[in-house]
């Protein structure tokens, strides 16, 4: 038992990671309409039993999507193992306003990290799991970053904020323009990008080809 005198101030701030796709990862590439998985980690301070509140916020750049398909569990700080799963409108309120993501841990979601974990909370952490479609409005080959925050007010009403690193989703894909001797657009150019064709490719009369200089069978994309 650790007796702490009356009022004591605990400054056990709660570190936050975010990562995306998979955990340890801080970029990677999606096409429009295509799902990007993000992983928020947020640790837990030893004190949280008694926290007035935990609350963890994810500001979505919308060419990101809107956040669906929120989770929030107790998992290893180091691995995908789940200790305890939290009750969603039980353990915490999960809202998203303005692709804003909020989630707010309850009092009864607090206890349940707390005995959860027990005296080894630095081995475990608060895991928010969310789904985002990358929307149209996403230009091509941009980066677009994000991060995550928590904000913890301890049982003596001192709050403690820390913001995570950015990852960021590139935009696949390529862009091309067509310019003259002058580096002016030419309105209205067309061309095709064209690859070798595989073997599979050559022997399908399906596929549009060309041969080149009498060397590689060439398809055309438009």
């Amino acid at each position: 038992i650790v007796a702490r005198p009356k009022n004591e101030i605990i400054s056990d701030v709660p570190a936050i990671d975010k990562d995306v796709t998979s955990l340890g990862q801080n970029s990677d590439t999606k096409d429009v309409g295509e799902t990007v998985n993000w992983i928020i980690n947020s640790y837990i301070p030893s004190d949280l039993v008694d926290g007035l509140s935990y609350v963890i916020t994810d500001d979505v750049d919308t060419r990101l999507g809107t956040p669906s398909n929120i989770v929030v569990n107790v998992a290893d700080a180091d691995a995908t193992d789940i200790l305890v799963a939290l009750v969603a409108d039980t353990d915490y309120i999960a809202k998203v306003d303005a692709n804003t993501l909020t989630v707010t841990l309850t009092k009864t979601g607090m206890k349940k990290v707390a005995d959860a974990v027990a005296e080894n909370y630095a081995d475990y952490v608060i895991r928010v799991t969310f789904d985002t479609v990358l929307t149209t409005s996403a230009t091509l080959g941009e980066n677009i970053p994000n991060d995550a925050t928590v904000t913890y007010e301890n049982s003596v009403g001192f709050d403690f904020t820390k913001e995570s690193e950015e990852v960021e989703v590139h935009t696949g894909g390529l862009q091309i323009d067509k310019v003259n001797d002058d580096s002016e657009a030419l309105a209205g150019a067309k061309f095709k990008i064209v690859r070798k064709a595989t073997d599979a490719e050559i022997a399908d009369e399906n596929i549009e080809k060309i041969v080149i200089g009498n060397k590689s069978t060439i398809i055309f994309f438009l």
